[in-house]
């Protein structure tokens, strides 16, 4: 018999890849029971409405942004190098986004339509990774409003590749966008 902890871990991660796929809007709780393998009714033991369940799916992302940069800090010493991995990871996932978009701009998007809090948590997914970058320039020694600005400049390329992307269903477009944005952090030129 499956722990507790157990369908919740399930339920979550079932939300994340089925929020991803088919948006807050088009997805039911039926929908990612199924896709947990846990019946409907006990669902509602963990979360009563799909807005708890969407901010589960939030915290769930958010760990998954920050595992992925702890795992890229306890790897790579170095912050310029940090930047393209960060570019290069991103850049694996570009079949994924063309079918079904940015997995943090999407769901941004969506909440924010909404407004309120579900949207503010999801914003902050793409806060975490500004400000992650951000922290990288400085450690280049660039000062702090200036990183801040490179910093929003590189999310706002990458997520803007994402969106032609998908919205034009063709991979190439962030293949080709991300290469140009690790030539540029390779010879420092503007974004």
């Amino acid at each position: 018999m499956a722990r507790t902890s157990d369908k919740r871990e399930r339920l979550v991660a079932a939300g994340c890849e089925v929020l991803y796929e088919q948006g807050l809007r088009g997805t039911s709780l039926a929908d990612i029971a199924e896709r947990a393998g846990v019946p409907i009714g006990n669902v509602y033991y963990y979360f009563k409405t799909k807005e708890e369940l969407a901010r589960a799916v939030i915290a769930q992302r958010r760990l998954d942004i920050e595992a992925r940069y702890a795992d890229i800090e306890a790897t790579i010493s170095n912050p310029h190098e940090r930047l393209r991995e960060f570019v290069r990871r991103a850049s694996q996932a570009r079949t994924r986004v063309a079918t079904h978009g940015c997995p943090y701009g999407t769901l941004a998007q969506e909440l924010r339509k909404s407004e309120g809090v579900l949207a503010d948590e999801a914003g902050d997914l793409l806060r975490i990774q500004t400000n992650w970058v951000a922290s990288q320039y400085q450690a280049l020694g660039v000062r702090r409003g200036q990183a801040k600005a490179q910093a929003v400049e590189l999310v706002a390329s990458m997520q803007g590749a994402s969106l032609l992307t998908h919205a034009l269903c063709d991979p190439t477009i962030m293949k080709r966008e991300f290469e140009r944005l690790d030539r540029a952090l390779v010879t420092q030129a503007p974004l």
